[in-house]
């Protein structure tokens, strides 16, 4: 008996053995067919959550040279954020925080890869839920070290992680430093400053009210705690020659005769925190014209090469009536409306002014910001530049209420079929007649047989409620499906078991029997 035992489990092993490999196999083959969320669950089954992750990170490593199939980026980067809930339930912390983490990252390969506009917007959610997980165990640091590192492309996106992160340091006394680091990093130097100011990092409150553009605040809180030749400084850099002047009168250790001025011009010239046009300024109000214009000359190579300062090189661009180089500047800094009044103001054509609109309304596009970029293609150029924007963004569903307000249901019923939704513009349709609902469903069946999407003709077609549609919906279906490999003979199964032909299917999952899976 023991001797018949040990076989057994000896046998037992082996056929364990057998089916593991077996599921690799098919793990391996579903990779190979873009099938990714397939293998992932059988990875799942053999291995867990971390390498069921990991076959959602390969998705992003197949180059579209060595496949031939479409991977929907999107679909990938939802299933991972399930996985990495999934593991909240039964994972220790750190292992579901490194899952959250590696599912952000790959909403935003999704983004890069896939023109995923909304996948920020996830990945920010997910970055919420593991943190609130984080702080509900117990472990703050964790959800701040969270924010921090968390991996989203979009700018607003990254502010607000980095808002967040900061608030949480905030609410302890020795995370200061960090908090304060935080609203940096969001270029929330308003924040950074007043909590700066409260907690006594007094140099950290003056550079950030300088940063926010708060010069007189930073100016003050300079002179409060004697640092006179500091606040001097700042009024020179914000142009405030009055107030520096004063300040300069009533400190006569720090007076500055001819002398002075060439030794602040000297340092401000040579200085790389892009001082150069304060030096500038300083040369002309000495009446060294020669030298001012040098170092206009110079502030702007500076400025140039850092997309920051965009804003101040605008400034100094038009100070100097440079005023082609100011516009460039306030477009490239994303500050379209200075540049539109600057345009206006020196006279610019029509035409040249329409593109400036047409560059503001790309850049809100890209940006994600839909209402904004809607209402000003309307107001600068009418509906269907409006309409444009919704199909530049691919914000259909939006769209199609957009065209409805604006240009009544019939439009709204076109725009949903040029754009596929044919299932929203069926709908819309209902409220004209029967007739002519059942007209888009038509068309829209038809337009995905002709492009081989076989399960969305049959969707709609059940859709529909009409049992004619469907019938002959899959009898098309059936007539297009080539019996190449086993999927094929499954889904035409499918639809003939959707019409009652459960002869035929029976038939056709006989067949699917002696298909290979794939194309060895």
């Amino acid at each position: 008996m023991g001797k018949q035992k040990e076989s057994s489990g000896w046998l037992g092993d082996l056929i364990e053995s057998f089916r593991e490999f077996t599921k690799e196999r098919r793990i391996a083959e579903y990779e190979r067919i873009g099938r990714f969320d397939l293998a992932a669950k059988l990875t799942l089954e053999l291995y867990g959550l971390g390498a069921a992750m990991r076959v959602y990170e390969s998705a992003f490593e197949v180059s579209p040279v060595n496949r031939n199939y479409t991977i929907d980026y999107p679909e990938i980067a939802h299933a991972a954020a399930t996985l990495a809930r999934q593991a909240s339930r039964s994972e220790k912390l750190w292992r579901v925080m490194d899952l959250y983490e590696r599912a952000i990252k790959i909403y935003s390969k999704a983004h890069s890869l896939g023109g995923f506009f909304e996948s920020d917007k996830y990945a920010v959610k997910l970055a919420h839920e593991a943190a609130e997980l984080a702080i509900k165990n117990g472990d703050r640091s964790s959800a701040i070290r969270f924010y921090e590192n968390a991996d989203v492309a979009d700018i607003d996106s990254h502010a607000k992680m980095r808002n967040a992160a900061a608030q949480l340091a905030e609410k302890d006394i020795w995370n200061t430093a960090q908090a304060i680091h935080n609203y940096e990093a969001a270029h929330n130097f308003d924040r950074a400053a007043q909590l700066a100011e409260e907690r006594g990092y007094v140099e950290k409150a003056i550079e950030n009210y300088e940063r926010a553009g708060n010069i007189s605040r930073a100016a003050q809180l300079a002179i409060k705690n004697g640092y006179i030749e500091r606040a001097v400084q700042l009024y020179e850099i914000a142009g405030m020659f009055d107030e520096a002047d004063e300040l300069i009168a009533k400190t006569p250790h720090i007076n500055r005769q001819k002398k002075g001025y060439e030794e602040a011009i000297l340092q401000y010239g040579l200085d790389i925190s892009f001082k150069k046009d304060v030096a500038a300024v300083l040369a002309k109000r000495i009446g060294n014209m020669m030298e001012a214009d040098r170092y206009y000359k110079e502030a702007m190579w500076t400025l140039d090469r850092f997309d920051d300062y965009s804003l101040r090189a605008a400034k100094l661009a038009e100070r100097m009536e440079k005023y082609d180089v100011a516009i460039s500047y306030y477009q490239k800094g994303g500050f379209h409306s200075s540049a539109i009044k600057l345009a206006e103001r020196i006279g610019w054509s029509r035409e040249r002014i329409n593109d400036l609109h047409e560059s503001e309304i790309r850049y809100h596009e890209n940006k994600g910001n839909i209402d904004i970029a809607v209402a000003l293609a309307e107001h600068n150029f009418g509906i269907q530049r409006a309409i444009q924007v919704f199909r530049n963004t691919h914000k259909y569903a939006d769209g199609i209420e957009y065209v409805m307000k604006k240009l009544g249901i019939e439009a709204a019923i076109k725009f949903g079929e040029d754009v596929c939704l044919f299932e929203d513009a069926a709908k819309l349709a209902k409220k004209t007649s029967p007739g002519r609902a059942m007209l888009v469903y038509e068309r829209g069946t038809q337009h995905y047989i002709g492009a081989g999407m076989f399960s969305w003709a049959v969707y709609l077609a059940k859709g529909s409620g009409d049992s004619e549609l469907l019938k002959s919906v899959c009898e098309e279906c059936i007539k297009r499906t080539r019996f190449a490999f086993e999927w094929d003979a499954i889904a035409a199964a499918e639809y003939a078991e959707t019409i009652g032909d459960y002869e035929r299917a029976k038939k056709f999952r006989a067949i699917a029997k002696t298909l290979p899976m794939t194309d060895d």
